[in-house]
């Protein structure tokens, strides 16, 4: 099928750009440089707690108009992170070696929460912003990013192939011919390569599994109307870690692989989603991601594809045609 090929074909490329985009905030010396900017009036405390390090910054000038100190956040922060510590590990029984590194953003109204796993690397601003609740719903903000963002780091290091500090590898070829004064030069990067739908749903779906995350209302609309108007995501768009046309279609990427999550549940059982790292590692490092499912479930991508879409579009038409039937559901 086309769309299963086509997301083999991008994964190589979503893998080097994610990459990229990662290495951004990648020096756990500077915690003050996590923004991308530099904020010379803060000063950064720190609250250790058995698995983590939480950061935070406090204005250096009490007197400012500008005054923070996220020490309520932090202290609130390092207690969600011990109680998710066990609750997200567990779904893999892959337990962390190394301390991980949260830090905290309050100087900011902007949202933002991100992960570097393989730094062991957590950033997230204490506010979320007006924006999100037109994704995805009311919900508490700090729990519900921490466990998202804790699942990225217990996850891709369970899924991980390469050494845990790298990010793939770059395949080089040179030819030099001094007598026609030619040179030639060609280079690769190799990833993971996971798809956007794994990565992203994946986190959203291992945070209900922790209790926490919860489908809503919201969610469920957004997706039913993608899929009775046949405009739901191809398995390749699925994979695109940029999404299709950018702005809130990239929330799509989540919400699909979320979705696709909860079909994998009610068909093969729990722990479906989790088994895929497992099996990842086991196999080694593949150019086909797919192919981890297909030898997971001895199903191939197309038919399983196909049969979750028919799986949704049977349950939202029933819906539909109850709504149609007494207005008053």
């Amino acid at each position: 099928m086309m769309t299963v090929q086509l997301l083999r074909r991008i994964l190589f490329a979503g893998a080097l750009a994610a990459a990229f985009a990662l290495l951004l905030p990648a020096n756990p010396a500077e915690a003050k440089l996590a923004f991308y900017r530099n904020y010379p009036d803060l000063k950064w405390k720190v609250i250790k707690t058995e698995h983590f390090n939480v950061f935070y910054p406090v204005s250096r000038n009490p007197d400012s108009d500008h005054y923070i100190d996220a020490d309520f956040t932090a202290r609130k922060t390092a207690y969600i992170a011990e109680e998710m510590y066990p609750l997200i590990c567990g779904q893999f029984n892959y337990y962390l070696d190394e301390t991980v590194n949260i830090v905290m953003l309050d100087q900011t109204d902007s949202l933002t929460g991100y992960t570097v796993p393989n730094f062991d690397w957590i950033v997230v601003s204490a506010r979320h912003s007006d924006m999100l609740w037109r994704l995805r719903g009311h919900h508490d903000w700090l729990r519900n990013v921490m466990y998202h963002e804790f699942a990225h780091v217990v996850s891709l290091k369970a899924d991980q192939v390469f050494a845990e500090e790298s990010f793939g590898a770059v395949l080089q070829a040179r030819w030099n011919d001094g007598r026609i004064n030619t040179n030639a030069e060609a280079s690769t990067f190799v990833g993971t390569g996971d798809p956007w739908f794994w990565v992203e749903g994946g986190a959203e779906y291992y945070t209900e599994v922790a209790g926490i995350n919860t489908w809503t209302a919201n969610r469920d609309m957004r997706m039913r109307m993608d899929i009775l108007e046949g405009m739901e995501l191809n398995f390749a768009d699925m994979g695109d870690y940029y999404g299709s046309n950018g702005g809130f279609d990239g929330n799509r990427h989540y919400l699909a692989g979320y979705a696709f999550a909860l079909y994998l549940e009610e068909r093969f059982g729990e722990g479906v989603y989790q088994s895929f790292a497992t099996k990842r590692d086991e196999k080694g490092w593949t150019p086909d991601w797919l192919s981890v499912i297909e030898d997971t479930l001895n199903i191939s991508a197309d038919e399983l594809f196909e049969d979750w879409i028919t799986w949704a579009r049977t349950k939202y038409e029933k819906v539909r045609d109850q709504v149609m039937e007494d207005p008053a559901i």
